[in-house]
């Protein structure tokens, strides 16, 4: 399971202050004691979102947008792993759901870039 302590919430929500649905969300994850899943769930039911289940759910929500966001991601400079703002800029043309596009660029972010997009990128070859 993904967590984040306190002290990253807190970093997080000085960088990303001028996102407010990020800024949200992380209110959320601090909510749920930093489980990142688990307020994911929470996210995409205030979303009007029914999620089927709980086990790997936003790993399957952020595969439902690999193809937007690698394509966006491609066009970009190298992304930090510190910044999020650049995942959540291509969030905003993936479709994802406003609150639950920060808890999509954290697991994107924790599995890595490069191993997320991988497969569509061995699709093209």
């Amino acid at each position: 399971m993904l967590i984040l302590d306190l002290q990253a919430i807190t970093d997080l929500q000085s960088q990303l202050a001028d996102w407010p649905a990020a800024v949200r969300a992380l209110q959320e994850i601090a909510d749920c004691d930093g489980a990142i899943e688990d307020a994911a769930i929470n996210l995409a039911l205030q979303a009007g979102l029914e999620p089927n289940t709980s086990d790997r759910w936003l790993e399957g929500l952020a595969k439902r947008y690999r193809a937007q966001l690698c394509t966006r991601i491609a066009t970009q400079q190298p992304l930090s792993d510190h910044d999020l703002r650049p995942l959540l800029a291509a969030s905003e043309e993936s479709g994802c759901p406003e609150l639950l596009r920060l808890p999509v660029a954290l697991w994107v972010r924790s599995l890595g870039i490069e191993r997320f997009c991988d497969p569509l990128a061995e699709k093209l070859q």
